[in-house]
């Protein structure tokens, strides 16, 4: 019995010692935001990346662009595969233009996922091109999920790959923190009610002229946009726009909603902003790109128990 007591203690000691703590890819506090995830975790969620990018492009398609992929005139685009989103990759201004995706139904989306920051270089870039967490560090700026790491809970893969820098921009803490995290919060409850089939997501960043740059490289959007296309129970679809200015006025949530119905634009003027054809729509109904949209918008619209029920990021 004395010896099997002792095999055993040498069993456990052994397991023990052979399990290595986590090593985080980067310490909690260092820059505006430390990570959480071990550097086996974002190894494994890199080869992820890499494989997607390498094999699984027209899989991909099909899963996230039900309309076809965005078509850019900007000669500085380069797609960007990953299975929870495809991303138009600028390369000049270090921004993804835009991001389209699937949004998780309530049987594919997580709910016991919860945040665990893993911000990184995209290992699908070459050096030259790639942005660190450290380039945001001291800037003023949020590292601005342009896929939120709520939207990306299929698992805990793709929740690490959200957090990639290929898909932030640089957001004033008060629009990211707020406005931009509202928006979010309420399309991703609405996009899980019993009576949405089937809902997308097209979102992204518009870049002047001349823009401020964080160190040196990366460009300051001035404005976000999201285009939320989805079908009802009727099997009809239907496009939301919201347009968002990007800057550091903390403004009360119901003066928001009544800038976002000031600032109503159709997809057509956001293509032309972009230079970018997002085929949102059926050919059949490719007219409505065209057209300002306001009936999703109104005041009250955030009390409506989206933001409350699914805002935790």
């Amino acid at each position: 019995m004395r010896y099997l007591s002792l095999i055993l203690s040498f069993y456990v000691c052994t397991l023990a010692f052979s399990q290595e703590p986590c090593k985080k890819l980067t310490r909690k506090g260092v820059g505006a935001t430390g990570n959480l995830c071990c550097i086996d975790e974002a190894a494994e969620a890199d080869k992820d990346l890499i494989y997607a990018q390498e094999f699984l492009r027209d899989s991909l398609n099909k899963i996230h662009a039900p309309f076809g992929l965005p078509k850019s005139k900007n000669k500085h685009i380069v797609i960007l595969y990953s299975k929870g989103y495809i991303c138009g990759y600028d390369t000049v201004y270090h921004v993804p233009i835009w991001v389209q995706y699937k949004m998780w139904s309530n049987k594919e989306w997580n709910e016991n996922l919860t945040r665990e920051d893993c911000f990184r270089p995209d290992p699908r870039l070459p050096a030259h091109l790639q942005i660190s967490h450290a380039h945001y560090t001291h800037s003023g700026f949020d590292r601005g999920h342009i896929k939120p790491a709520n939207d990306a809970k299929l698992n805990e893969t793709e929740h690490f790959n959200s957090f990639v820098m290929s898909n932030m921009a640089p957001q004033y803490p008060s629009m990211n923190r707020q406005e931009w995290m509202t928006i979010e919060a309420y399309l991703n409850g609405h996009s899980r009610l019993d009576s949405v089939k089937q809902a997308y997501m097209v979102t992204g960043s518009i870049v002047d002229e001349n823009p401020e740059l964080v160190s040196d490289k990366i460009a300051v959007p001035s404005w976000f946009y999201k285009i939320y296309f989805f079908q009802g129970q009727s099997s009809n679809w239907h496009q939301w726009v919201f347009y968002v200015k990007n800057d550091d006025i903390k403004v009360d949530i119901r003066d928001f909603e009544q800038e976002l119905i000031a600032n109503t634009v159709s997809i057509d003027e956001i293509e032309s902003l972009t230079k970018t054809n997002f085929n949102v729509c059926k050919k059949a109904i490719r007219a409505t790109e065209k057209k300002t949209n306001t009936s999703h918008l109104n005041v009250g619209m955030f009390y409506m128990g989206y933001s409350a029920k699914y805002s935790e990021n």
